[in-house]
């Protein structure tokens, strides 16, 4: 599955437990939430390492040209 699934899944399972009326589902939204939030940092995370590794190999084109 893609972050973006992930995340999609998450936000669905939020909404249809907070329609749920009189009951005690706060674990089950936090769980929903939680998900969603471990997603989105998943996500930045792989995005911020992917455009630095872009950047390391830049670099080193560069410098493979000038020697």
């Amino acid at each position: 599955m893609t972050v973006s699934t992930l995340i999609v899944v998450g936000i669905i399972f939020g909404v249809i437990l907070v329609s749920g009326e009189g009951e005690d589902i706060t674990g089950f939204i936090s769980l929903g939430l939680m998900l969603t939030f471990t997603s989105m940092v998943i996500g930045i995370f792989a995005t911020a390492l992917q455009k630095l590794l872009q950047e390391a190999i830049d670099i080193k084109s560069v410098n493979d040209l000038i020697v």
